[in-house]
């Protein structure tokens, strides 16, 4: 197992364990796209995350997977606070 896999496994498993604490959704989706010129210096690289949770109703972009998920899950709370009143 490769170190880079390693780490995002490590990664998606926090992002799963935090999402399931609250009422997020029922499924959500991180990627990672990683890039710059291969002749620059290894500083030029850019790492972008992106976490979409229930089928892309919310999705983050960021360069962090905790600044994703804090911003997703307020986004989430912010819907649930504010989503229309069923009325019987």
């Amino acid at each position: 197992m490769s170190i880079l896999h390693k780490a995002y496994t490590e990664a998606l498993s926090q992002v799963k364990s935090r999402l399931s604490t609250t009422n997020c959704g029922h499924c959500f989706r991180l990627t990672l796209e990683a890039f710059g010129r291969v002749d620059a210096s290894e500083n030029d690289i850019s790492i972008e995350y992106t976490l979409s949770i229930n089928h892309g109703d919310v999705s983050v972009t960021g360069d962090s997977v905790d600044s994703c998920l804090e911003e997703a899950m307020r986004r989430m709370g912010w819907k649930e606070r504010h989503k229309p009143l069923r009325l019987a």
